[in-house]
């Protein structure tokens, strides 16, 4: 997954704000708390460099707790790499 994103990203995820390649990786290794899910994409809008989604996570946390949790992504491209990254949860920040 990490090769669809380009070496210098920035992704701001509700309060996180996440520098980097190397850090992204730490993020998802070890501090995302999804254990496990499915996301469902309800809409998808592109206008280069842009790609936005709107959509459902329904998974469980790595607490066991099972959740629905809505959240729309901006996603910005550079070289075909995604470079910047901006999530935004409805309900729940996960």
């Amino acid at each position: 997954m990490l090769r669809l994103f380009h070496p210098d990203i920035h992704y701001q995820r509700g309060d996180l704000e996440i520098e980097g390649i190397a850090r992204l990786q730490e993020f998802y290794l070890r501090q995302r708390t999804i254990r496990s899910g499915r996301h469902t994409i309800v809409a998808l809008i592109e206008d280069d460099p842009w790609v936005v989604t709107r959509g459902r996570l329904d998974g469980v946390l790595d607490s066991g707790e099972k959740v629905s949790v809505e959240f729309a992504d901006f996603h910005q491209f550079q070289t075909d790499l995604i470079w910047r990254r901006f999530t935004y949860f409805r309900n729940r920040a996960v």
